[in-house]
């Protein structure tokens, strides 16, 4: 008010009412100017007591009307004024008002500005406009470059006829009461480079489309009800800094083309139903720092390639089902400030090297598996018990800290090696002692197979080397009447004749007191005969 008052006073008469309008427009444009209580009716008053009025432009400032009402005084609670005289108008920004489109003027200001034929950028982005937008909005300007209408009570569907403004760089429609599909039409929109339709109601699929738009670099669709899986093109937009698609009901994996952003810095796909694994490709994004996974159902080890992400200062990937060992190349993430990985099935020991992370602030490593001594430097200085619940099998080094932590108090390391290595030897000892049993089976079978082997050919070859019964008649036939032709030589025991058997024609030595006699024969073999005689089977020479 005082800058109206000195303005005014400086000014000569004649150009009191253009001053006072242009003045108190800016009114209408200003939160922090308003005029709407007596306070500020009675210096509207008394300033118009302050200044001379040859031409009465302020006569009907009195107290039998509003003074939202008077000559030049534009309250900004109320319906926007029409500008549609203002062909030249190349930006308007309205935003950050309490303007309302509640009166019977509704939306038709934006009729108005269809004949504003250069404007550029429009912005009435943090008002009270209710209602759909008009279908004017299509024949706006085709120069629009910029379009906020976020923050109002806007509804009905995507506005109609977006896709005219191929100059349309900034397209703001978050946080309103839109519902209807995303159209596949805004892939036109080439040179669009932010894209914020978050806190709607819009549905289905994300459409294909925005592969075309490869400036696009914001681009937040969260907190409506889209459905699908997101799509690979979306990879094509390489100059993306904030990837917002959080609270929908998208499923499927997280495309890999998504971790080939190298501009990404912002990631959130939290409160979702997404599923698979986080591809080691997460550590394509070296200018990450914000990275929100939680509540879907992903699974899987969490990649230690994401200790590649030297940029982050936040990862949150709770109410998930990862499982394994947090892995110990997290601690090259030095500038992590926040970290997030409760309710999941992660097991193993805490990372000591955590405590090294000297910017983390936050932890919270509630209700998983882990096990082992709780860290004791950096973060878990400070950590309270509820950022470590639902680990049944982790302790405290001592028992303060024990307690403070409300765990166990950890045995001594000695016995912690000796229960170590218990763990280790037996299931060794048992494999050692199962491959012994089998061995000694083995032996055992291989042994009596032989055995038996062994004695079948023993028993064959005795009896096809064992003298058949020869009677006395038949050495004295076969040696001729033991003649002398037939005698080898003489010795100690008696002489030795040859013989020979007709019937397979082998030498069969036969002895008595008095005579030996061979006879063709394979093996060895006694007979002993009555009358002191006695033959041995030889092989024939």
């Amino acid at each position: 008010m005082e800058s109206i008052v000195h303005t005014l006073k400086m000014k000569e008469h004649h150009h009191l009412v253009l001053v006072l309008f242009l003045q108190l427009l800016s009114f209408s444009m200003n939160k922090a100017s308003s005029l709407v209580d007596d306070t500020e009716r009675e210096a509207l008053l008394s300033f118009k007591s302050m200044v001379s009025d040859p031409r009465d432009a302020l006569s009907g400032w009195n107290l039998s009307s509003p003074h939202c009402t008077w000559f030049g005084v534009s309250c900004n609670t109320g319906p926007v004024p029409l500008l549609g005289n203002m062909n030249k108008l190349v930006k308007l920004n309205l935003g950050h008002n309490n303007l309302s489109s509640t009166t019977e003027h509704n939306l038709q200001f934006i009729d108005s500005l269809v004949n504003c034929t250069d404007l550029e950028i429009l912005i009435l982005n943090s008002n009270q406009l209710v209602g759909e937008l008009p279908s004017s909005v299509a024949n706006l300007s085709t120069h629009l470059r910029e379009f906020y209408v976020d923050d109002n009570f806007l509804s009905g569907s995507f506005p109609r006829g977006m896709e005219n403004f191929r100059n349309l760089t900034v397209l703001s429609l978050h946080q309103n009461s839109f519902k209807s599909k995303v159209p596949n039409s805004i892939g036109v929109l080439h040179n669009l480079r932010r894209f914020s339709i978050n806190q709607n109601m819009f549905f289905g699929d994300i459409p294909d489309s925005f592969s075309n738009l490869t400036q696009l670099y914001w681009l937040t669709m969260g907190n409506n009800q889209l459905s699908g899986r997101i799509p690979k093109s979306i990879g094509n937009c390489q100059r993306l800094y904030i990837l917002g698609l959080f609270r929908n009901m998208l499923n499927g994996s997280i495309p890999k083309e998504i971790f080939g952003i190298a501009s990404l810095s912002k990631l959130f796909l939290d409160q979702n139903a997404f599923s698979g694994s986080v591809p080691n490709e997460v550590d394509g994004l070296k200018q990450l720092e914000f990275m929100d996974v939680s509540d879907n159902q992903l699974s899987g080890n969490i990649p230690p390639t994401i200790s590649d992400c030297s940029s982050l200062r936040s990862l949150r990937i709770a109410r998930n089902k990862f499982s394994g060992p947090i892995p110990k190349l997290m601690v090259k993430l030095a500038g992590l400030e926040s970290l997030d990985l409760s309710s999941n099935n992660l097991s193993g020991p805490i990372p000591q090297d955590l405590e090294n992370l000297l910017a983390l602030k936050n932890l919270n490593l509630s209700f998983n598996q882990l096990e082992g001594q709780v860290p004791r430097g950096g973060v878990f200085m400070n950590l309270s018990w509820d950022s470590l619940q639902g680990n049944n099998k982790l302790c405290g080094g001592e028992q303060e800290v024990a307690g403070k932590l409300r765990v166990p108090t950890c045995t001594t390391k000695k016995k912690q090696n000796i229960s170590a290595a218990v763990k280790i030897i037996i299931p060794i000892a048992s494999f050692v002692l199962l491959c012994v049993l089998l061995c000694f089976i083995w032996v055992l079978i291989s042994h009596k197979k032989k055995h038996e082997k062994d004695k079948g050919t023993y028993s064959s070859s005795t009896f096809k080397g064992r003298c058949p019964k020869i009677s006395y008649s038949e050495i004295r036939s076969a040696t001729n009447g033991f003649g002398v032709e037939n005698l080898i030589g003489k010795g100690a025991f008696g002489s030795v004749y040859k013989g020979f058997i007709s019937s397979n024609g082998r030498i069969i030595q036969s002895t008595t007191p008095a005579l030996v006699i061979p006879v063709l024969l394979p093996a060895a073999v006694a007979l002993s005969m009555s009358g002191e005689v006695e033959k041995k089977c030889v092989s024939p020479p």
